[in-house]
């Protein structure tokens, strides 16, 4: 993918693990157990240290990278968690 190539040639020498860690809106961050792009265990790490106004993590057991396998879940969560930080 020609975006993926482009944004990570202009990313790869950062570490946003160090640098993006606080926010001043909602965090939300979906992680999938069978994701081998987003490593959940690096993701969580970083999670544990941002600090944000209201933060909500979703764990999703029987996916991978689109979270296609857990939609009831995903749209549970969305609904029942992120619409409300509209607020």
């Amino acid at each position: 993918m020609k975006g993926v190539k482009e944004v990570y040639l202009q990313l790869r020498h950062r570490s946003l693990e160090e640098e993006a860690n606080q926010f001043e809106c909602p965090l939300v961050v979906v992680n999938a157990a069978y994701d081998y792009s987003c490593v959940a265990s690096i993701t969580e790490r970083w999670f544990s240290k941002t600090s944000a106004p209201t933060k909500r993590h979703l764990w999703l057991e029987q996916s991978g990278h689109n979270g296609v396998y857990d939609p009831s879940v995903f749209i549970d969560f969305m609904v029942n968690e992120v619409l409300l930080l509209k607020d």
